[in-house]
């Protein structure tokens, strides 16, 4: 089971702007991530990695929905959000010693 532990360096919410929203992330080295849908979401995200999102490169997430991967840098994450003030969480780690 996935959880945050003592080696979890940070979260942030990615909050869609507007419909269609388009983020990468920010020039941060990291090893691992773990994203998630908001409850409240009326819309999907959409996670793709090293290449902005395009409908065959990328992985949707509904409300509640999770993912985890390893990763180098967040300047690597591409999120797509559909609804205007939809929002990703991100949980990351940049430290060794056990996965997120």
């Amino acid at each position: 089971m996935m959880g945050i532990n003592k080696y979890t360096t940070g979260i942030f919410h990615v909050v869609a702007t507007n419909d269609n929203y388009n983020y990468q992330g920010m020039d941060d080295s990291c090893i691992e991530v773990l994203i998630r849908g908001h409850f409240e979401n009326n819309g999907l995200v959409w996670v793709s990695l090293n290449e902005q999102f395009t409908e065959d490169n990328c992985w949707p997430l509904g409300p509640y929905d999770v993912m985890g991967f390893p990763l180098n840098d967040l300047n690597e994450l591409h999120i797509f959000i559909e609804k205007e003030e939809d929002r990703a969480i991100v949980l990351y780690t940049n430290q060794e010693g056990g996965g997120i």
